[in-house]
């Protein structure tokens, strides 16, 4: 993970008091994840991912 991405990472566990659900989205490029971060971070709402019934994570 480059420093840009644990960055990014960091304002969003800042900003929502808690952490991206990174183990959700990590099939996802580093560039896709980003771009989920920022728009969170951006919009003022936490990611909420769809979650997928019977799925394991």
């Amino acid at each position: 993970m480059s420093d840009k991405t644990g960055k990014i990472l960091l304002e969003y566990s800042e900003k929502f008091k808690e952490n991206f659900p990174i183990f959700i989205v990590r099939d996802l490029n580093e560039e896709e994840i980003v771009k989920l971060v920022k728009d969170a971070i951006e919009n003022n709402k936490p990611y909420e991912p769809e979650i997928e019934e019977g799925a394991l994570y």
